[in-house]
């Protein structure tokens, strides 16, 4: 079954999700319409193990949001860009009518690295999760302190807004903005970016796959700091709460078509 998720914000009155879908019954496709972001219709995680492809209507955000409720499971996601910048989208709205041919013919797939994320607060785990793009920390406009060690060593401890740990795939968001890398989005690296740091020994890092990245905030004194993952608020943080982020067993499967290319998408997008 073939899933056509969409954002009801971005695609009116799901008007392309419904053209989509007869594109696909005619050509002898069982497909169905899901609407992300809308809570009364959430089902796309419970259908999780009979969707073999989903097709992703909306921007780099519905893509993430998709990926974590499919978490787990080896579907290919082809994006529809109907958003902004659309890094993960493989065709545009105007290119709808190669769905079938796509699907049919074979496309591309990315394999792109996850990261696993937990919290921990007084040596109690209080949050566990996945992202395909970032996991940050992030002040309430107050100067914050991070300490960052990975193997047993201290990397980077600054103060600043805050700190992104990007995938390769997330290295084109908000890492980028913060003047992170941009990193091939297949490659296997963990991108540590400060965010407005007040030093100028605080540098981005890109480390191996297999590191175990343990990032601590301290000195917070009052001030408010939370986590986000891919976006999304996860908690307000305390002083000393320790966020521990490392690869993911699991991968999220991005569908392009055979000519898709990162880098001419990446120069015509960011020129």
């Amino acid at each position: 079954m073939i899933a056509i998720c969409s954002n009801p914000y971005r695609d009116t009155d799901l008007a392309l999700s419904h053209h989509i879908e007869e594109i696909l019954n005619r050509e002898g496709f069982q497909a169905e319409i899901y609407k992300v972001f809308d809570e009364e219709d959430s089902r796309i995680s419970d259908d999780a193990k009979k969707i073999d492809f989903a097709i992703i209507i909306g921007g780099d955000g519905t893509i993430l949001r998709v990926a974590r409720e499919l978490f787990g499971y080896s579907v290919p996601l082809l994006g529809v860009n109907l958003g902004t910048m659309g890094f993960m989208a493989s065709i545009e709205a105007s290119e709808v009518e190669s769905i079938p041919s796509i699907i049919k013919k074979g496309y591309r797939k990315s394999v792109r690295m996850m990261l696993d994320v937990s919290l921990k607060r007084n040596e109690e785990c209080i949050y566990t999760g996945a992202c395909l793009n970032d996991a940050v920390i992030h002040g309430y406009g107050d100067v914050i302190n991070t300490k960052s060690y990975t193997r047993g060593a201290l990397i980077s401890n600054f103060d600043g807004d805050g700190i992104i740990l990007a995938t390769p795939t997330g290295s084109t968001g908000y890492a980028m903005s913060a003047g992170g890398p941009i990193v091939e989005p297949e490659a296997r690296a963990i991108d540590l970016t400060p965010i407005c740091a007040h030093t100028l020994r605080a540098r981005s890092l890109l480390l191996s796959h297999d590191s175990v990245i343990e990032v601590v905030t301290s000195r917070l004194r009052g001030r408010k700091a939370y986590l986000s993952v891919d976006g999304v608020f996860v908690t307000n943080l305390r002083n000393n709460d320790k966020l521990i982020v490392k690869e993911s067993k699991s991968s999220t499967i991005i569908a392009s078509t055979p000519e898709y290319n990162f880098f001419d998408t990446a120069y015509s997008k960011l020129s």
